[in-house]
């Protein structure tokens, strides 16, 4: 029974359609027929006149009329034929638009308001708001003047556009001609040179006429300009007829000058609408802001950003397709030059303004919707495991808070283009998910297309910028850049890249377990059905969030490299000076998750690529090099020295994003970015972050992740050799057809590279140890608790860091023996061997030596801290006591209140200068392992050790190495023969103390396994899970903990017993 009543539906809605369509063409038919006459047809030819005469008011209300019947069957219609559409028979529809389109009445119609608005002054734009908004007077049909028949053969050329490029352009070869003549047929009229002018006088005269410019008339010239160019930039009047990229430019224009002078829009500081619409602006606004309601501003800002996408989209379109000719060498003189106009149409200044004003509505609209879509889970209880995954993304234990999306509406404030506007924008997407039929909480379903579409412009923006080319545009290209390399644009970009990621990351996290794991996979791994289905998932669900993502990223570096290129440091440093560093560090670490998530888009999304946006790798020569490599490091000390823990999180996730290679330069630009942010932001700078645990702890877990990795790349190397030499395995892995088994000595070259980076790390803390102590005596000389507690803080993470350094540089040392061992006979014994031996391990073991004993006598120095400080603690303890006592005994009446103040005073003080205080200072416990016996043996070996007779070979062979850190030189010969006794004792007893040190210090954030490898996790901290349950330690594994348990043992039953436990 139901398919017989859809099948009288259909059957009744044939029937009114027919009717409506014959009502249609009946008046679209009497139209043309009363304007083809030739006494009509000669009054078009003349601008219309001041008065209008008996006959010629009786001509325009017979075409009043037919007009409004045409519209009025249109509007009927469409809902018909709509609802057909959705049933499947779009033939309807199509047939309707031919039988109307037969009396050609689109040509009589815009004639006729061509003609009208050859004149705006007759039309009388301030009076036509009272007959638009008067039923009385727009239902008459005896009064006419200009302006009425303007508004009224303006909407019936709205309504017959709107059918006709709504129901008259299926993929059908005859009916996709439609939109080509269509497009043809108002061209050949030249209402596109209309156009702009007509726009831009009826805004002057409403504006001299203190009228309101968010009005009845104006809004009808808002339909006409956005039907029309909708009808031109249909792909298939494109493809037959082109694009006027010059018209399209003063379009926009004058679009922008609309839009600020109604006060819909800001304009931007020195801006494509800034002298143009001042004037119009001043006059406009006192009554534009009272008599205009939100509604009707809502509306005019929907009527302006509808056809700027229009055109933006249309000149992406262009690009691409002549990109593709290009690349087919199948270009023709016509879309060479067709290329070059709408090359020139995208290096408008007003272009860039646009697109940056709309993006920053897009980027305010994606921060709402992804809160929301946050906000619907918690509250609906929907899949809490995703949501701890994503708020885990970036630390876990140290800063939480670091994936809140920050509210990016307080940072692009010279970019919005107003609160109206962008609440139009929102309704504009809103509409169009409700059409698609998506919720608010589907996160699959946002449409990014216009906002790729924008971002792909300003990056052909600056791409094109830096090709030389004499051409007409090269001054707006250039201007089009500088707005696009400004600093409020590279902050929309930071902010742009982070949402992309976090919605990239939603999607994801949407996926089934399965999907994921099949985006991980190479696709030479997966079998034909696998590769179908993950390419569904990518050219579908992830298909936009992908393409905004890679846009995002690509538009950054674009602007980074060319500020610096172009000496424009005012922007980067801008971008610091808002508070956008966060934002972009945030942004960039996620971004590198979502790389490591998906291996298609580890091709757009490098490691190399993104880590070029904090610092490049080698600088210039010259002085313009040297000033260019001085503004980039102080950009990437000024960014850590800021944001600390995002900066080194940074650099952890991307050690252990499962994208690096010793080989290449990642690892050591890594490491150099690493002691960038910590040695080189000065000796106050360093001393403030070991003050911060947060920050201390994000340093300790980096610098454990890179260490982690050059160990690892040792016990490869000892791998490949192992299988060389051995005959067994060298054939065994010939026959499995392995290759590249020569030991990789380029890996332990790069591996040696990581030394005099941590040499240069271990100084700047000496420094700051010492600048630490100087703190601390003047602290204790002021008797100040707070600042005792910083400075305890400080020392604690020294200690902290040294530690560290001496448990990873233990594991180092011994991969690069059993690596070595295999091309020499010991490790110890290459000096004897430097002429044999492959430059970087005789070199190597210097450089180790070296950074060992510079750990060693800062931690013995930092460790001496408590027992420097108490005889003054206690002095000051007993001078304020002293004070106290004598103020009580003058002043009888506040005896007991004074003598609670001698006691606070000395609870403070003992406080600052004891454990007590270590309530507020973390990792307390590191400052006492001098008390270790078994630390102060080892200590004192290795003292006894370091004769003058080393000292002078180990720095020796330093400064060689110094001289020539590139090729890693190794000592002259007879140095290196010469000291090998010397060495060798000095040697063992380090590794000693390094054994003994790991033993007796369990350290938190970390995992406390010495053999420990392992790289899973976003970071460090992150990985680390597994506690100790005797003193508080972590470990990455159950694995881990049971190997390091043999080492562990003696120092947490100590710690124990000394009531001592570790902290995070």
């Amino acid at each position: 029974m139901s398919g017989v009543a859809d099948v009288s539906s259909n059957g009744s809605d044939v029937a009114r359609l027919d009717e409506l369509c014959q009502a249609a063409s009946e008046a679209a038919s009497q139209l043309s027929r009363l304007w083809k006459q030739s006494a009509h047809t000669k009054l078009l030819q003349q601008p219309p006149t001041q008065k209008m005469s008996a006959k010629h008011a009786a001509l325009f209300l017979q075409s009043k009329k037919h007009t409004a019947a045409l519209e009025h069957a249109l509007s009927l219609a469409a809902q018909i034929c709509a609802d057909l559409q959705q049933q499947g028979h779009p033939q309807h529809g199509q047939d309707f638009v031919d039988r109307v389109l037969a009396s050609k009445p689109v040509p009589t119609l815009t004639r006729l308001l061509m003609w009208l608005q050859q004149k705006p002054e007759r039309l009388q734009l301030h009076a036509l708001e009272a007959w638009s908004t008067s039923p009385a007077s727009s239902s008459s049909s005896n009064h006419l003047d200009y302006g009425i028949l303007w508004m009224v053969t303006a909407g019936g050329l709205v309504a017959l556009l709107d059918f006709v490029l709504k129901f008259g352009g299926s993929s059908s070869s005859s009916s996709s001609k439609t939109p080509a003549v269509l497009g043809e047929q108002l061209i050949q009229q030249g209402l596109p040179l209309q156009l702009p002018a007509f726009l831009l006088q009826s805004v002057n005269l409403l504006a001299a006429a203190g009228q309101p410019l968010v009005c009845s008339p104006l809004r009808t010239a808002m339909r006409v300009v956005e039907a029309f160019i909708r009808a031109l930039t249909h792909e298939h009047c494109v493809a037959a007829l082109g694009f006027k990229w010059s018209w399209a430019a003063v379009m926009l224009q004058q679009l922008l000058n609309y839009a600020v002078a109604a006060g819909l829009m800001r304009a931007l500081p020195g801006g494509a609408a800034a002298p143009s619409a001042a004037v119009c602006r001043a006059e406009s606004s006192s009554s534009s802001s009272s008599r205009s309601g939100k509604i009707w501003e809502k509306l005019a800002c929907a009527q302006v950003i509808a056809p700027v996408e229009c055109l933006l989209r249309c000149a992406k379109t262009a690009l691409l397709l002549q990109s593709k000719r290009q690349r087919l060498l199948d270009c023709t003189p016509a879309q060479v030059h067709s290329s070059e106009a709408c090359q020139a149409f995208i290096f408008q200044s007003v272009t860039a303004e646009l697109a940056l004003q709309l993006l920053a509505s897009r980027c305010l609209l994606m921060h709402q919707q992804l809160k929301a879509v946050q906000q619907s889970k918690l509250q609906q209880q929907q899949q809490p495991v995703q949501l701890l995954r994503l708020s885990r993304q970036l630390g876990k234990r140290m800063r939480g808070d670091l994936l809140l999306l920050p509210d990016p509406k307080s940072r692009l404030a010279e970019l919005l283009p107003g609160d109206v506007f962008t609440a139009a924008d929102a309704a504009i997407h809103a509409r169009r998910r409700s059409s698609s039929g998506s919720s608010s909480r589907d996160v699959g379903m946002f449409d990014l297309n216009d906002t790729c579409t924008m971002l792909n412009l300003l990056l052909f923006t600056l791409i094109d910028a830096c090709i030389p080319s004499s051409s007409s545009h090269s001054s707006t290209s250039a201007s089009s850049s500088q707005l696009v390399l400004s600093g409020p644009a590279l902050q929309l970009t930071a902010e742009l890249l982070l949402l992309a990621a976090a919605h990239w990351q939603q999607l994801y996290y949407s996926l089934t377990g399965r999907q994921q794991w099949l985006l991980n996979k190479q696709t030479a791994q997966l079998t034909s059905e696998e590769r179908a289905e993950v390419q569904g998932v990518r050219t579908g669900k992830l298909a936009a969030a992908h393409e905004l993502l890679t846009s995002c990223e690509r538009l950054l570096r674009q602007q980074v490299t060319q500020a610096w290129a172009g000496g424009q440091a005012q922007a980067p440093m801008q971008l610091l000076q808002q508070s956008g560093g966060q934002v972009l560090l945030q942004g960039l670490s996620l971004a590198v998750r979502c790389s490591s998530s998906d291996v298609a888009l580890r091709k757009y999304l490098t490691i190399s690529e993104m880590l070029f946006v904090l610092s490049d790798y080698v600088g210039d020569c010259g002085e313009e090099g040297v000033l260019h490599r001085t503004r980039r490091d102080l950009f990437t000390s000024q960014l850590a020295r800021k944001h600390p823990v995002p900066f080194f999180q940074l650099l952890d996730i991307c050690v252990r994003s499962g994208q690096l290679h010793m080989t290449t330069r990642e690892v050591p630009h890594l490491m150099q970015l690493l002691v960038h942010g910590s040695s080189r932001i000065g000796t106050k700078g360093l001393a403030e972050l070991l003050a911060d645990p947060a920050a201390t702890a994000a340093l300790a877990s980096a610098l454990c992740s890179i260490l982690k990795v050059s160990a690892r790349s040792f016990s490869a190397a000892a791998a490949v050799a192992e299988v060389v030499q051995t005959p067994e395995l060298r054939t065994a892995s010939v026959g499995a057809g392995a290759c590249n088994l020569e030991p990789p000595a380029t890996n332990f070259t790069a591996a040696m590279q990581l030394l005099p980076p941590l040499q240069q790390l271990c100084c700047a803390l000496k420094a700051a140890v010492r600048a630490v102590e100087q703190d601390a005596a003047a602290a204790a000389a002021a008797v100040s608790s707070s600042n005792s507690s910083r400075v305890e803080q400080a020392k604690t993470s020294a200690v902290f860091l040294m530690v560290l350094l001496h448990q990873r540089l233990l594991a180092l040392l011994e991969a690069a023996a059993s690596s070595a061992a295999l091309h020499e006979p010991s490790l110890h014994a290459a000096a004897a061997a430097a002429a044999s031996a492959p430059p970087a391990a005789g070199c190597g073991a210097y450089m180790m030596l070296e950074l060992t004993l510079v750990v060693a006598g800062v931690l013995l120095e930092a460790a001496m801290f408590e027992e420097y400080l108490q005889p003054q603690h206690a002095a000051a303890a007993a001078a304020a006591a002293a004070a106290a006592a004598a103020e009580a005994r003058s002043n009888s009446s506040g005896a007991t209140q004074l003598s609670a103040a001698a006691a606070d005073a000395q609870h403070d003080v003992n406080s600052s200068g004891s454990s007590s205080s270590s309530k507020a200072v973390r990792w307390h416990y590191l400052l006492r392992l001098h008390e270790s016996r078994k630390l102060a043996a080892a200590a004192a070996a290795v003292s006894v050790a370091w004769t003058s007779d080393a000292a002078k070979v180990v720095r020796g062979a330093c400064v060689t190495a110094a001289a020539d850190a590139e090729t890693l030189v190794v000592a002259p010969q007879a140095a290196a023969a010469g000291g090998c006794e010397q060495i060798q004792p000095l040697m063992e007893h380090l590794l000693g103390f390094c054994r003994a040190l790991s033993a007796v210090a369990p350290l938190p954030v970390v995992c406390n396994n010495p053999e420990c490898s392992a790289l899973h996790g976003v970071s460090e901290a992150a990985a680390a899970r597994f506690v100790c349950s005797g003193c508080g330690c972590r470990y990455c594994s159950a694995a881990c903990q049971a190997a390091g348990w043999r080492s562990h043992k003696k120092g947490c039953r100590r710690m124990a017993a000394c009531g001592m436990r570790v902290e995070g």
